[in-house]
């Protein structure tokens, strides 16, 4: 599976990733993986990219992540960079099985991928796992690329250490040991949340969804109230060990359409903490599009902070879970392209819109 974590505009993101320079090692970024993924990576081809160089730095882009055994979609990875603004690329082989043979092949496809343009990768190194002190070894991709010294082989520096990690204790949070426990932490239930409470609490929602919008579309309640109401019931939203039903369903309605959902980010956003801690609450009640546009509301919250490396796999439960769900593609989109900023802003604006309408307000064409 093909899957990528951005860490654009590092630089102005206190405790994340720092630029690339020349006191960087192979090691530095290999300690750094695990932050960026949010879990180690094993039997995985890692490609690290890094933008044009600026004032004597490069920042990190876009991080790939592809199984060893599904090399044969390794030509993605270049479609996936497409109008992303890289420079040069850094390829990291983790591996305990891979044998010489099987490294040799991995070299040529590299080679290949770097020779047609797709993937400028320059350089490679295996390394068995991703933990301190394990040795890493350089793997040649260009025959006329000079290795620097001390980049033939190495150490992985402690990873506790690591900028990208920092990001993570700042929640308290901690790699999780591999890429399935990543996204098992949007696969989590309550015991209460059985298929047949879910099947008609999302009934619920719907019809009550849809009574909510007739009302502020006739005038007959206030959007702002309904919004200051929300805000309420977001902050009462408690550790997953005390959910109760009584805690998501008032919430569950404004996920149960496009429009309520919209003109809800806003309240969403007024705490992010809060926000993804609500969102995660519903999704983990609910399926099919009121979950999708809850783990889109996760998303949206979670975009631009240090708890960003949970987007992906938000995402691609809400993908998992309504197949074709637009606001979902459209925040991959943003996200693998490293534009987080600007995806928030065109999310804010479409629910300034929304609530515009709501209110009855002229809106703008």
């Amino acid at each position: 599976m093909l899957c990528i974590n951005t860490i654009r505009r590092a630089a102005s993101d206190p405790g994340r990733l720092p630029g690339m320079t020349e006191n960087n090692t192979p090691g530095t970024l290999l300690a750094n993986i695990p932050g960026i993924l949010g879990y180690y990576p094993q039997e995985s081809l890692v490609v690290v990219t890094l933008g044009p160089l600026s004032g004597g730095r490069r920042h990190v882009g876009p991080v790939l992540r592809l199984d060893l055994c599904d090399l044969r979609y390794a030509y993605d990875l270049g479609d996936a960079l497409t109008n992303v603004d890289i420079d040069l690329a850094f390829a990291f082989v983790v591996s305990e099985t891979f044998d010489a043979e099987q490294l040799n092949d991995l070299q040529s496809l590299l080679q290949s991928l770097s020779g047609c343009g797709l993937l400028p990768i320059q350089h490679c190194w295996h390394v068995e796992e991703i933990t301190g002190g394990a040795t890493y070894k350089h793997l040649p991709i260009e025959a006329d690329t000079t290795v620097p010294s001390g980049w033939q082989r190495g150490s992985i520096p402690d990873i506790s250490a690591s900028t990208s990690l920092h990001a993570m204790l700042t929640l308290g949070e901690l790699p999780m040991l591999n890429r399935q426990e990543a996204k098992d932490y949007f696969c989590q239930r309550p015991k209460w949340a059985h298929r047949s409470w879910r099947e008609k609490a999302a009934q619920q929602a719907l019809v009550h969804g849809a009574q909510m919008i007739r009302s502020f579309l006739e005038g007959v309640a206030s959007i702002d109230i309904a919004i200051d109401r929300l805000c309420i019931n977001l902050a009462a939203v408690p550790a997953s060990s005390q959910l109760r039903a009584k805690h998501v369903k008032p919430l569950a309605q404004w996920m149960s359409s496009v429009s309520l959902r919209d003109a809800s980010v806003e309240a969403f956003m007024r705490d992010r903490a809060l926000g993804r801690r609500a969102a995660l609450a519903v999704a983990s009640c609910y399926d099919g599009e009121i979950r999708a546009n809850a783990l889109c509301m996760y998303a949206v919250c979670a975009l631009g902070t240090a708890a960003s490396f949970r987007v992906p796999f938000a995402l691609e439960c809400a993908g998992d879970t309504s197949p074709g769900h637009r606001l979902t593609h459209l925040l991959q989109l943003g996200y693998r392209r490293g534009d987080g900023e600007v995806v928030i802003g065109a999310v804010v604006r479409g629910s300034h819109r929304t609530l515009a309408t709501m209110r009855g307000d002229e809106v703008a064409a």
